[in-house]
């Protein structure tokens, strides 16, 4: 589960076969998006961008996939297949504050960036 702080958004994912993550907007908890999850079992992080535009998701075993989620547009997002690379020692992942086009994922060994070009 995360939240979007500044947009009043909360998204929960499912665990098991085939998981989806629904949106709310609060606090009326209208149901924005139900999603289809990029991953086999369950999502291991989850974080909006700071304007709410963007959910991005990263599934666990087995596949370990890192999916952005357009949420005006209603899409994901096409990049190239991305994995996570710190499989068994994840610990978060975020945003940029200042740009919805970059994050880092958090590992206990070591900190990656990443830019969506």
């Amino acid at each position: 589960m995360t939240t979007s702080y500044n947009t009043g958004l909360i998204a929960a994912a499912e665990n098991g076969l085939g998981p989806s993550c629904q949106i709310f907007q609060m606090p009326s908890k209208r149901l924005v998006a139900e999603i289809k999850m990029k991953t086999t079992l369950k999502c291991v992080g989850m974080t909006f961008s700071r304007d709410g535009k963007y959910l991005l998701m990263i599934g666990g075993l087995p596949d370990f996939n890192i999916s952005i989620y357009d949420l005006e547009n209603k899409k994901f997002l096409i990049t190239e297949d991305l994995k996570l690379k710190c499989r068994s020692d994840f610990l978060s992942v975020k945003f940029n504050p200042r740009s919805k086009n970059e994050f880092c994922i958090l590992s206990e060994h070591k900190v990656q960036f990443y830019s969506m070009v």
